[in-house]
């Protein structure tokens, strides 16, 4: 089994539906959407935020899976239950986020704890994003169909709570450079 690891609900498509369409493999969502209605946003719940991940899967051709780890846990517990979430599964291959300098927190460790648990599986790396340079591109670059890139815009369309909402912010990953790129 394939799998590839997205730490929250809008990343693999955002970053990886490129491999999504060319390797199919299982998709696990870790995080759940807790910091997002604490913040009073309460229509970027835990379970609208995986029905926007279930609709996008079905452009991209993949399987879904959550881990359930709520995103607003402190660092210790999150790490702890980011472990445990990744210790169930022995995939033969697997795509992790890269660990990144100034990266995003959870994406990164994500992708740590992911090295170490799956030390043994042939892994590959995928680049998101840092706070300061924005979308990371230095790595090889996923070259894509036009029918694989009118996938994937139409996998995006279905994080209504990531483009509707402003005040988040989130926007913007979904409107610039959709190239892909990966540091395997």
């Amino acid at each position: 089994m394939k799998l590839f690891v997205s730490p929250h609900n809008d990343d693999a498509p955002l970053w990886g539906s490129f491999t999504l369409q060319c390797e199919r493999p299982l998709v696990l969502t870790v995080f759940d959407s807790h910091i997002q209605p604490a913040r009073g946003h309460t229509r970027c719940d835990a379970e609208t935020r995986r029905q926007e991940d279930r609709e996008a899967m079905t452009f991209l051709g993949c399987a879904i899976e959550f881990s359930g780890v709520p995103d607003n846990e402190p660092d210790a517990s999150i790490q702890h239950r980011v472990r445990a979430a990744l210790s169930g599964w022995n995939p033969s291959e697997v795509w992790l986020p890269a660990v990144e300098t100034g990266g995003h927190d959870q994406h990164n460790l994500v992708g740590a704890v992911g090295l170490e648990i799956f030390s043994g599986t042939r892994i590959h790396r995928y680049l998101t994003y840092t706070r300061t340079g924005g979308k990371s591109t230095n790595g090889r670059e996923i070259k894509p169909t036009g029918a694989m890139v009118l996938k994937k815009l139409q996998a995006l369309t279905c994080y209504r709570t990531q483009l509707e909402i402003d005040a988040l912010g989130c926007w913007p990953h979904f409107i610039r450079d959709q190239n892909e790129y990966a540091v395997d």
